[in-house]
């Protein structure tokens, strides 16, 4: 249906949000990273291991952070 996102989009945006809740906290958006990507990876092997990344770097981010980094 028109105006509803497909299931990579989905995908695509959740990973891209990992990043961008991160970046409230301190960190620093991957240099990969394409504010296009919702439209651009389509892929399914791409769009897997994106989400699979975006989850790897936010348990490598906040297993680093502590309250006083706030």
């Amino acid at each position: 249906m028109e105006g509803v996102r497909s299931v990579s989009e989905v995908f695509v945006h959740v990973a891209m949000s990992n990043y961008f809740f991160l970046s409230y906290l301190g960190a620093e958006m991957p240099e990969r990273f394409d504010k296009d990507a919702e439209k651009n990876m389509t892929n399914k092997e791409e769009v897997k291991k994106f989400l699979q990344q975006s989850f790897a770097d936010a348990e490598e981010f906040l297993s680093n952070y502590s309250d006083t980094d706030y």
